[in-house]
């Protein structure tokens, strides 16, 4: 497992900064530096300074790849390839967990090299980030729930309520996940 998860850890890494930045990026690498400067995610329109007001989350580990690595697409990326391997590594512990280590290690290997999974591990936006932590979330609350008896346990629960809310700052569209 771990050296599936290394594999598809350096295909991520490898490439990020072979293309530009595409709009969405670009806004979150503004965000990012602003995190910087300011301690958190804004913008200055004419005389006023605007917060962001959507995916609030995101621009702190933009923030932190930019404080490590500099000013660069490679930076602005970073995170986005981390939260995919992270992801990985998680799909292998739960599936480990619940139906054995090959179950683990063939969930793994089909996420660590599912185009959709490299095509967003490859770009500064939300879908990686907001999958790690509604995955979590799940687990978290099956974890909760798991017993046969009716007592749901607290220690797992306060995970989940955590997960979720980093799940719903990271996009808000994950609220969804809540209903479910």
């Amino acid at each position: 497992a771990v050296a599936i998860g290394m594999v598809g850890f350096s295909v991520r890494v490898s490439g990020l900064d072979a293309t530009s930045l595409y709009h969405d990026e670009a806004a979150m690498a503004m965000f990012g530096h602003a995190v910087l400067e300011t301690g958190y995610p804004t913008r200055t329109l004419s005389s006023f300074e605007k917060p962001l007001t959507t995916y609030e989350l995101l621009p702190y580990p933009v923030a932190l790849s930019l404080a490590l690595f500099g000013s660069s697409d490679f930076a602005i990326r970073f995170p986005s390839a981390v939260f995919g391997a992270l992801t990985g590594f998680l799909i292998f512990y739960i599936a480990a967990r619940l139906w054995g280590p090959w179950t683990g290690i063939l969930a793994m290997t089909v996420y660590v090299f599912s185009p959709f999974s490299l095509l967003w591990a490859g770009k500064a936006f939300h879908p990686q980030q907001v999958q790690f932590f509604a995955l979590l979330t799940s687990y978290f609350f099956y974890k909760a729930i798991q017993h046969e008896t009716p007592v749901i346990r607290p220690t797992y629960m306060y995970g989940a309520s955590v997960c979720f809310i980093l799940t719903y700052l990271s996009w808000e569209g994950s609220g969804l996940l809540l209903p479910t």
